[in-house]
């Protein structure tokens, strides 16, 4: 027991000691320092300052205002000759926590930044080492311009561009460098896989931009990254293909059936319908709205051709127990090559001959019933290639 009191009581006053040797280091290096001079101009070089983007989460991507907003943690590190110590001299401390306020700070600021903002619970800590090392940790909420291009929706990739420069100092005074431990790519090791988006690759590039004041240093991050598909598929594709697939077999529906024109108008109502529900679920562009939007036009439309091509081959159908016209030479021109292909189970023979009754006594198909099928065959195979088009259309448009 008296030895546990004594272990307590010693780091007590351990850590009594550090708190007042911290105490003490802050006042002996900041005795005569000021926040005001550039570490430059005591080393005659520059200020060689690592940067280091830590992408943790894509929260939101807004296509209509072209920004997305993302959770960073962002690390600075340079070294300042004006806060080193001996950790001899303050019980062997090697590293404390200052106010940011105090210190000289590089005035780096991300171009494509529209808002930053920190998280009220978490801020931002500074760090010093006794060799002069000064870390900066913190998280930002960053809202970014980015150009988003949404025409091949839900397969559209995205490439957003983070670049991190000093805003006053060209790089002969702060020249921005990479941290050690991310030579190459952001830091992803914090990273929360997005819901909707896939991360490809978060790359950078150390480059210089030339100024009216001089060359800046300069490090862009591009951030690449994918929209997830598969639930696209269910809830926009495939039921858009059904119906327009479900559309073509209206021109199968019989006459005497009753249904023909009734089937077409109940397709034409669930595209309308389905499209309704779609366009809420499509991203809004003035720049490069989707090309799917043009599918789910096109499919509305072809839907609405086929019924009103069902419309006018019942219409014809019906038309009466009279012969064609022999003035409709067209007609009977279009008769002949369908009956020379045997499209319609009889011989090729002319069927523009009205013959009422049958050797049977039963009524044979008027001229009227005839040209209908035929032209039945017709519009189907026109809408069919209508259809092939639309789909051809969209599948080049997205490669």
């Amino acid at each position: 027991m008296l030895s546990l009191c004594l272990m307590t009581l010693l780091t007590y006053h351990g850590e009594g000691f550090k708190f007042e040797s911290s105490r003490q280091i802050n006042d002996s290096i900041f005795a005569n320092y000021s926040k005001n001079i550039s570490p430059t101009v005591d080393l005659g070089r520059p200020v060689q300052v690592a940067y280091s983007f830590s992408l943790n989460q894509i929260m939101e991507v807004d296509v209509l205002q072209n920004n997305v907003k993302l959770l960073v943690w962002n690390r600075i590190k340079w070294d300042d000759p004006n806060l080193k110590w001996n950790p001899e001299d303050y019980n062997d401390v090697e590293k404390i926590a200052v106010d940011p306020k105090m210190i000289w700070k590089p005035d780096l600021v991300i171009q494509e930044t529209i808002e930053i903002s920190t998280p009220s619970l978490l801020g931002y800590s500074v760090y010093l080492n006794y060799t002069g090392t000064v870390q900066i940790l913190k998280i930002n909420v960053m809202t970014i311009l980015c150009k988003l291009n949404v025409q091949r929706f839900p397969f559209d990739l995205q490439n957003c561009s983070i670049t991190a420069e000093s805003w006053s100092k060209p790089n002969t005074e702060i020249e921005i460098i990479a941290y050690e431990d991310t030579p190459f790519s952001a830091n992803l090791s914090k990273y929360e896989v997005s819901e909707e988006w896939d991360l490809l690759s978060a790359n950078f590039s150390k480059t210089t931009k030339s100024y009216l004041y001089g060359d800046f240093s300069l490090m862009k991050f591009e951030l690449l990254f994918k929209r997830k598909s598969s639930s696209y598929w269910k809830s926009l594709l495939i039921p858009s293909m059904i119906l327009t697939l479900l559309t073509t077999l209206s021109f199968f529906v019989p006459f005497q059936s009753g249904e023909k024109i009734g089937y077409s108008i109940t397709v034409l109502l669930a595209q309308s319908v389905n499209a309704i529900v779609v366009i809420d679920k499509l991203p809004q562009s003035n720049d490069h709205p989707p090309i799917l939007a043009n599918f789910y036009l096109g499919s509305i439309s072809l839907a609405t051709i086929s019924l009103i091509l069902n419309v006018s081959s019942v219409r014809i159908n019906f038309y009466g127990n009279s012969s064609i016209p022999n003035s409709i030479k067209l007609c009977k021109v279009l008769i002949d090559i369908l009956n020379c292909f045997q499209w319609f189970g009889g011989k090729s023979t002319r069927v523009y001959e009205v013959n009422p009754k049958s050797s049977h006594g039963h009524a044979e198909k008027t001229d009227w019933e005839k040209f209908a099928k035929s032209i039945n065959y017709i519009f189907g195979l026109i809408y069919i290639l209508m259809t092939t088009s639309l789909f051809a259309k969209i599948f080049a448009d997205y490669i």
